[in-house]
Formats: structure tokens, sequence, C-alpha cells
């Protein structure tokens, strides 16, 4: 193969979808008319185009999760760790069901170890040896808590020379207790039995934090002490509040926990609705040469909180306070929708909290445009993150391009593709999915997320990707714009600092559906910022009709290297002969791709497609050189 317009070899790989076979997808969707705007080099009509401003690209890191959800970072870590990538845009994507609290646990048992998803475990690292004990269910006289619930015993006896703990940890399937402290209220029945220089404990881990005022980063910990006899003030070292509890010995005291509020008196700067508790611990400690044991009874939780969508307009609040930290990044506020499979992010259009568990389906994905928002179809292929096996990438695809192609990808608007690693996926293999879709003209924005939940390490990782919107500004509308259009490229954001974009002389750009010009168009490849040794494809296919491969789909890649681009920039001639898409991609020295652009569709006749208004050349002014 020869590029026409330079007359240098370029290299070809036809690659084969192997599964297409298994695939049974339906044909395109009929043109929508009178409900949908047209544009004007299609039927000639006049269009209204957005004031003439340039565009940038803003580096946009989408789908990401804070203390409304189960991870342990919180929003404070994650802008921290934003601002050191030099990310513009955090877009937070809560789960809905989690910031809604939906299925969670009200109350924490102790009648025994395990049951029900609902585990203790003893926490190795926190227990002596040989020091201590614990029995769940006791209901010998006295240790059934007022209530009539069973209760855990607990004790502890300390060598004269150290301390001794003996401590459990709670965990639930799913996580079901962790999500943002607001408003909570938590109670415990505590029955101190002997206390000789020590002490019954309730601690939670609450989430990650930056480092600030000479603190380390980490979790921060409330350390509730049962056994006080009067009351003491809150002491604070480093990253562990200790709080005394009064609960006298011999006898049973309900106590009851504000997390939130005592997160705020231990550190006033931190705002307790920021945080989610991330484990639950309790303990029998004792000082050296003491004991101790006691009964606690089970916990219960009330949220008080919840209400409508009061959690989203707490998360407002937190972003207007971190905005004055930040200042140079944009918050916008979104929702995971996931209480089933599939998991859809709902992106900007004044997000709402599910009022059932059901899963998304395609009515979800219309509620959200008739909102105003965008909807992205999120891990396509679920959310294990082990390592993919090689052997297994073409039975995974066609299974699930089996599931989801013929309901159109439930009418999104955009896919997440950008995982080198994700529910047994490789990045290749999210690829390939996205292809089948583009070729199905179903009009998908290929998106790069790494949906952090942990607050850090935001640059390492297998999947670490960003989305770069070409956008006139960081305002909600305009990166909205970006994403219904396909104007984004995305990628490794340590690996590849460039741009990239597809043109073309009738005005079609990266993610619009362009005209083609006869026989063969010529494509202007923009891809800036290259680092040395690195090469850019240009993957193209044609679209699924009537004239198009059997099925056995052939993929024509052409590999430019570095050197070859001139100033940023390659024309080439693509072969338009039959309706098609093309996209780039880049890949590194060590032949791995670190950037991945969205595709340009050329096609003879835009009719025959229903294209997206905002898709169709013509229908805006997105041109950067405007």
């Amino acid at each position: 193969m020869r590029n026409a317009l330079t007359s240098r070899p370029v290299r070809r790989r036809t690659l084969l979808f192997g599964c297409a076979a298994l695939v049974s997808v339906p044909a395109c969707r009929p043109r929508a008319t009178s409900s949908v705007l047209q544009s004007a080099d299609v039927t000639g009509q006049t269009v209204p185009l957005l004031p003439a401003r340039p565009l940038t690209p803003a580096m946009a890191a989408l789908h990401v999760h804070a203390s409304f959800s189960e991870g342990g970072g919180s929003m404070e870590a994650q802008l921290a760790q934003a601002d050191l990538l030099g990310a513009q845009v955090v877009w937070w994507t809560e789960h809905d069901w989690r910031m809604a609290g939906l299925g969670y646990l009200r109350t924490i048992p102790v009648g025994s170890a395990d049951g029900d998803g609902l585990t203790w475990t003893l926490l190795e690292d926190r227990t002596t040896a040989g020091a201590g004990t614990h029995v769940f269910g006791a209901e010998s006289p006295g240790q059934v808590t007022p209530e009539g619930s069973a209760s855990l015993y607990l004790a502890a006896q300390a060598e004269p020379t150290a301390p001794a703990e003996h401590a459990l940890s709670f965990s639930a399937e799913r996580d079901l207790f962790s999500t943002s402290l607001q408003g909570q209220i938590w109670h415990i029945w505590v029955r101190p039995i002997h206390l000789d220089r020590g002490d019954l404990e309730l601690r939670l881990r609450t989430s990650r934090r930056p480092a600030h005022d000479g603190q380390d980063a980490g979790d921060y910990h409330l350390s509730y002490r049962f056994g006080e006899s009067a009351p003491r003030s809150i002491q604070v070292a480093e990253r562990v509040a200790t709080v005394p509890v009064v609960s006298p010995v011999g006898r049973w005291t309900l106590v009851t926990l504000r997390p939130e509020d005592d997160l705020k008196a231990a550190w006033p700067r931190i705002d307790g609705r920021d945080a989610s508790c991330t484990q639950i611990t309790v303990a029998a400690r004792a000082r050296p040469g003491g004991s101790v044991s006691g009964l606690l009874g089970a916990v219960t939780i009330d949220r008080l909180g919840l209400a409508d969508d009061s959690p989203l307009a707490a998360q407002r609040e937190l972003m207007t306070r971190y905005a004055s930290g930040t200042s140079a990044i944009r918050q916008l506020q979104g929702v995971e929708i996931s209480s089933g499979t599939p998991h859809i992010c709902w992106y900007g259009g004044a997000p709402r909290l599910p009022v059932t568990a059901q899963p998304a389906h395609a009515g979800t994905v219309e509620a959200i445009h008739a909102c105003g928002g965008v909807a992205s179809y999120a891990h396509p292929f679920g959310v294990d993150g082990s390592e993919p096996d090689p052997q297994a990438q073409d039975e995974l695809l066609a299974e699930v391009a089996e599931q989801l192609l013929p309901a159109r990808m439930l009418g999104c608007d955009a896919l997440e593709v950008g995982y080198r690693r994700r529910g047994g996926a490789t990045l290749a293999t999210h690829e390939s999915l996205w292809d089948l879709c583009s070729r199905q003209a179903i009009f998908l924005t290929g998106l790069g997320v790494h949906d952090n939940h942990s607050g850090m390490n935001w640059d390492k990782g297998p999947n670490n990707f960003v989305s770069w919107l070409w956008s006139r500004s960081l305002d909600e509308d305009d990166l909205l714009c970006a994403l219904r259009s396909g104007y984004v490229y995305f990628g490794d954001p340590v690996r590849f600092t460039g741009q990239l974009d597809l043109r073309t002389s009738s005005g079609g750009h990266m993610g619009s559906v362009a005209s083609s010009t006869g026989p063969t168009t010529p494509v202007e490849l923009i891809a800036t910022g290259l680092p040395a040794g690195t090469s850019l494809e240009l993957v193209r296919q044609t679209l699924a009709g009537a004239t198009a491969p059997g099925p056995a789909l052939a993929v024509d890649t052409t590999t430019f290297v570095s050197e070859e681009i001139v100033d940023g920039r390659v024309v080439t001639n693509v072969p338009t002969g039959s309706d098609c898409f093309v996209r780039t991609r880049v890949r590194d020295r060590e032949d791995q791709v670190i950037a991945l652009s969205n595709p340009l569709w050329l096609v003879a006749d835009q009719r025959a497609y229903a294209v997206p208004a905002d898709r169709r050349t013509g229908y805006q002014s997105l041109d950067p050189r405007s």
C-alpha cells in the first residue's frame, strides 16, 4: 500500500474479527427527521452556529469516586491527585445507590463470626498472640443487652512490660456500611466488666486525606474508648483521635456517637461529610500489667442525611468549599447509576438519586437525556481487575458484543474504552468492542477513565487514563458539547502530553460524520508532542452495510513514525469507496498504546444513518483554528 499524497510506502496490518460471525446486529436505526435538527451540508437548512471561540483540550478526570462511595479516598484526596497530575476537570460520579444508602446495613450484628455476607475476623496485626479472647453471641445472664440481643465478649491480659490487644475487624459484602458520614448517628450497647489499666474500643477508619499542615497523607481514625467514669476531651495524635466515652463498669450503657461531628472536633479543618467509614474494628486493650474484659452489643446506624437528593446537595457544598483551594480545577457533578448491571455514568444535567434499586436500562438513558445529561456506558466487560487471559479475549468480546450491540448500547452517548485491564479484557479488546459499535453506526464517544476510589496513585497502575475534551471553556455546557460530539481523545497522561485530532477539508473533525469526496478523501492527522520513538497508527474500518465485507472484517492500519510527522501533522488519502471510519492511536517505543483519538466517520450520504445532531458536520463550529 502506498500513500497517494506523499508517495511514501506505509505499513498495513490486516486483522480479523473472529467473533463477528457470532454477533447478530440489527440494521441501523431509521434516520431521525422532524425531531432532530438537520445539518446544513445534508439538507441545505440554515443551522445556528456557536460563537467562534478557539478550542483547547481540557484534561478531564472522568468517573471519579470519593467519600460517598465505598473506596478509601476523600474528595480532598482526589483533588490533590488531580492537581499533581495537572487535570483541569474532575467529574464526580459517586454510586447513586450508595449515596442514597439503598440496601445499606442499619445493624452490624455480633451474634456470630459470619453469616449473610457479614464477617468478623481476628485482626492479626493488632492482636497480641495468646493475650486475649472473644466470644460471639454471648447469652449468659448479664451478657444479653437490655434490648434482648446477644453480645460480643472481649478480653485482653497484658504482661508486666508490654501492652496487649485483642482486636476484631468487620467486613460486609459490597461494603454496605461505607458511604459519607453525613448525618450518621451510631448507637452501641456497652458493658465493661473489668477495667484495669485498659479499655474497650470501637475504631472507625475514615477516608484518606492528602498531606496537610505537616501531617502526612493517609487515613484518619476515630478511636472510641469505653470505660470512662467522667467526660474527658478528645485527644489527637497525628491521624488518630481518641474519643473518651463514659460507660461505667458493671452495667449496660447505650452509647450514641456522631462521627461527622467528632472528626470536626478533632481536626477543625475537616468537613466530616467528606469522610466515609472504610473499616470497623472492636478491641480489648490493656496497658502493661493491665487486664480488660467487657461486652459490646450490636451497632446500629441511623442515616439522617439521605432524604431526597440531600447527599447531592452536600456534595455540591463540598465542591464549593474545595474550589477555593483548587481554583484551577473545575469540579462537576455526576453519578454512576450502578445498583445492578450495567453501570451508566451520568454527566451533567442535574443528576438525581434513584428511587428504586433496579438496574439501568434504555429508559434510564432516556431520562438522563431528558435532564440534559450525557450517558456513558461504564466498564462494559465488568469490574474485575485481575490480569486478562490472552487466550480468552475473542470469546469474551463475542459474548459481550452479542449482549450489547443488539440493544445499541442502550442509546448511550459514550463508552469507557481506555482500560488496559478491566473485567478480564485487555485494552485491545475494549477497542474492538468500540470498533464493532462504530462500524454499526452506533456513535459512541470513547473515553479514558481510571474509576479511582482510593485517592492516591493516579499516575500509576494499569488503568490511569484520562480524557482530553476539546472545549471552548471549562463550563459544563461546553464540556458536555465535547462529550456529545466525540471531540475527545484519551490516554496515559504520564506518557503522553500531546494533542490528537482528525480533520477534513469539508469541516469534518474527530467525532463527527463527514462527507467523503469520492474514491479517496484527504484526512489531516493531528498528533503533537509525540515522544521520540513513538508511532502514530491510522485505523480504518468499513461500516457494516450492503457493501460491507463478510463476517471476518478486515482492519486496515497505516503506521507513521514520529519523525515523519512534520509540525505535528500529516495528510493521507483514506479510501472511501465504501463508507468507513478512521481513528488514530499512539504507540510508544515499547509498542504500548498510550493515546487514542475518537473516530471520524466518512460517508457518501449522511441520510443513510441516524447521525446525532452534535456529530453532523456543519452543525457547530468546532474547528480549533476558528
